[in-house]
């Protein structure tokens, strides 16, 4: 992975569930949910919020984790641009390992919206970062992973992801890829034990921690 750095957040140590958070065109960051020692958590932009966001898509008083047992939930609190759960508009849901919501413009299409991934401690706590400069009018996937075979191709300004092989397990937001696609900000591409997002400015590249 040629011309790339990394966004390092120090691991944490004895949590379950981790947010990696894309907050408009800030760098990831990692918030752990049982970090807090409570069952409801709040977030928006309001500065008394537990987890703070800064996009202006997000509400000051936006939504909640929930736990219920040994599972959280998300629950909108009549926020103007609630979430994008699984491809559709709901006020609430699971929260999930891998999956994940956004609060976007409907159309997912602005750089300043948010992803909030869902992810465990089994996921590597570095982002490794591939700026735009990177890719020129094409850049092959299987260059950050030999299962990632699809390849980003520039139009116009726009990008599409197509995909090189068939009969492969490559995801766009959790859908298959069959292929060509157009890759919308902060999608997020995946394989098992690799997921990358997109965004105009850089790709952003989580991996699965290696059992020793």
């Amino acid at each position: 992975m040629d011309n790339s750095e990394s966004v390092c957040i120090l691991p944490m140590q004895n949590e379950r569930i981790i947010l990696h958070i894309f907050d408009a065109l800030n760098p990831p960051r990692l918030v752990s949910l049982d970090s807090f020692g409570k069952r409801e958590i709040t977030f928006g932009r309001k500065p008394d919020r537990d987890i703070i966001l800064f996009s202006p898509l997000v509400s000051r008083v936006h939504g909640r984790f929930i736990q219920t047992g040994d599972r959280w939930l998300f629950q909108d609190q009549n926020s103007t641009n609630g979430f994008v759960y699984n491809g559709a508009n709901t006020d609430e849901g699971l929260v999930e390992t891998d999956n994940f919501i956004r609060v976007d413009d409907g159309v997912e299409t602005v750089p300043d919206g948010v992803l909030i991934l869902f992810g465990t401690p089994t996921y590597s706590d570095i982002w490794q970062v591939i700026p735009a400069s990177a890719w020129h009018d094409k850049y092959g996937l299987t260059n950050i992973s030999p299962y990632l075979t699809a390849a980003m191709e520039k139009i116009g300004e726009e990008y599409s992801l197509v995909k090189t092989i068939q009969n492969t397990r490559v995801q766009v937001n959790r859908e298959p890829l069959t292929g060509r696609l157009h890759l919308h900000e902060k999608d997020v591409i995946s394989v098992p034990g690799c997921r990358v997002v997109f965004t105009k400015q850089a790709l952003y590249v989580n991996f699965l921690i290696e059992p020793q």
